[in-house]
């Protein structure tokens, strides 16, 4: 599939696709890794963001955040967020959130 097909395939978007797409949209900053699993209905939020990345190319950042967690030991979770360029290809692609 081509870069321009890939653009004007939202009808194709699965409704994990729809639900990351539509918490993005309205989250107006980052969602943690574990955040996103939960929204996702999936156990692996951060492959859900890779396979948007590569199939609709929409940018989505990560970056990791320093925490302890609840053992008292490092951790460096992901957390996400839509760019604004993400945000113009969905308008650009007509996508709709919710739909």
């Amino acid at each position: 599939m081509s870069n321009e097909n890939k653009m004007s395939c939202t009808a194709k978007l699965s409704p994990r696709y729809q639900r990351v797409l539509t918490a993005f949209w309205f989250s107006g900053g980052w969602i943690l890794r574990e955040e996103l699993d939960r929204i996702a209905k999936a156990s692996n939020g951060p492959e859900v963001v890779r396979r948007l990345r590569r199939d609709y190319l929409i940018e989505i950042d990560m970056v990791r955040e320093d925490i302890i967690d609840a053992d008292g030991r490092a951790s460096h979770p992901g957390k996400y967020r839509l760019t604004d360029s993400g945000r113009a290809k969905l308008v650009a692609m007509g996508w709709t959130p919710g739909a």
